[in-house]
């Protein structure tokens, strides 16, 4: 994959895979669709409302984030090809957390999803000096936005920007993370950020030209570097904002992965073997014989003749049943903590794939 930077995995998608609907997000409306082109397109302007209001190479740029969104990812590559560092921090933190973060960072402007949470945002910086600027992604009435700031760059400003991009090196960092625990932080560049998502873009071949849902928060490590390594296969992005069960989200959307959380695939399992009130005596025996029979699955390589027709029988009884409840197209699972091998092995046995993605230490301890 020929890209240095984690802003040009935009142009290498547009170059391999060109899409008319690569960001798809539901809104009060319908669903809302952005090509390829129209995301490089918003990028572009975003660095010139950036320029604008002051962001320069070397600055922080805090998000507060809610959840996963079209407009929040394609803000992270206009924040990142001016040479500014990306500081995620999620709304759930607790506050003396972010006031650590606000300190640590010394970041001068700061967007937010929701209003709700500018407002909070300006609360707690007003014992630092640091935070001049606060605005939302969208037009609203009540309080200053991004997203009234986007108009097409002059001649002018696309030549500053061509030069500002230029001058990013894939050493340079790319986002900024602290630790809580350690009261630390720690820069991430783009050539350490990208290799990682390079490891998930392999494992995520089946991707391209498919669905991939996200609705998990970006500040999770794993979440951000999916978002990004759906970018480099060519995977459709939709941006799920309501928090259904992980379940609900498959059987609606039926996408080919999505990221989650160890707690989540264990509800899921939970939820796809549990029989109806009143089974009969032979289903609910039937159902603990599967779930056995995929507990001990380690692979296909060196089955026995009598395990490979315990594994057909349990395949037509009730493994087929449950991916038709997930949607049927689930290609892999993605999370970033091991689970216990019997569910592991009964995911594999059904035919929904578990990539537990081991992040370096570093990683992990910035999360």
């Amino acid at each position: 994959m020929e890209v240095r930077r984690i802003f040009d995995l935009l142009g290498y998608q547009q170059k391999h895979y060109p899409k008319k609907s690569a960001l798809k997000e539901r809104d009060a409306i319908g669903w809302g669709t952005i090509s390829t082109a129209e995301a490089m397109e918003l990028v572009e302007k975003m660095s010139a409302a950036l320029i604008k209001l002051g962001v320069e190479p070397e600055d922080i740029v805090l998000i507060y984030t809610r959840g996963s969104s079209a407009f929040g990812l394609l803000l992270i590559q206009a924040i990142l090809q001016l040479g500014a560092t990306v500081a995620l921090v999620g709304t759930d933190e607790p506050d003396h957390e972010l006031k650590d973060v606000l300190a640590a960072a010394e970041s001068k402007i700061a967007f937010v999803e929701e209003a709700a949470d500018l407002k909070k945002l300006r609360s707690l910086a007003t014992e630092q000096k640091y935070l001049q600027q606060v605005f939302s992604f969208y037009q609203t009435t009540e309080v200053p936005n991004l997203e009234e700031r986007l108009v097409v760059p002059m001649a002018k400003q696309l030549v500053e920007l061509q030069t500002l991009k230029a001058a990013v090196h894939e050493d340079d960092p790319a986002f900024f993370r602290y630790a809580a625990s350690e009261k630390s932080y720690q820069t991430f560049s783009h050539k350490e950020v990208l290799s990682q998502i390079t490891d998930l873009a392999a494992k995520l071949h089946f991707a391209t030209n498919n669905v991939v849902i996200s609705y998990q928060n970006p500040y999770h490590w794993l979440e951000l570097l999916l978002l990004h390594a759906y970018l480099a296969v060519g995977a459709q992005v939709l941006f799920l904002k309501d928090r259904q069960s992980l379940l609900s989200q498959l059987a609606a959307n039926r996408p080919c992965a999505v990221g989650s959380h160890k707690s989540q695939v264990d509800q899921l399992r939970q939820e796809l073997t549990q029989l109806p009130a009143g089974a009969a005596r032979r289903q609910r025996w039937i159902n603990v014989w599967a779930i056995r029979i995929g507990e001990r699955f380690t692979g296909r390589d060196r089955m026995s003749l009598l395990s490979w027709v315990r594994l057909a029988m349990a395949e037509w009884w009730r493994f087929r049943h449950w991916r038709q409840k997930t949607g049927n197209r689930l290609d892999g699972i993605f999370i970033a903590e091991p689970l216990k091998t019997s569910t592991h092995n009964l995911f594999e046995a059904m035919g929904i794939p578990i990539h537990e993605q081991e992040l370096p230490a570093r990683f992990r301890q910035g999360a």
